[in-house]
């Protein structure tokens, strides 16, 4: 359902690698990957390729992306 959401244009999503790989490799979905951090699992801003993020998408992508080390704990 939220990948549907996602490709209708309705917004982003924090989703794994292979839940979308097939979407992609269609060209229905557009991948922005998370650089630079180390995660157990992988976790990408999605949105659809031929759409420009919104406003409002983009400052979610940025209030994320500024809050990553609070929301990501360190490993033991």
């Amino acid at each position: 359902m939220v990948l549907l959401c996602v490709k209708a244009g309705l917004g982003l999503s924090i989703v794994s690698s292979i839940s979308i790989e097939d979407k992609v490799k269609a060209g229905f979905l557009r991948v922005l990957p998370l650089r630079n951090y180390t995660f157990e699992h992988a976790f990408y801003f999605v949105y659809p390729q031929k759409r420009t993020l919104s406003p409002m998408v983009a400052r979610f992508r940025d209030f994320v992306l500024s809050q990553k080390d609070s929301l990501v704990q360190p490993a033991r």
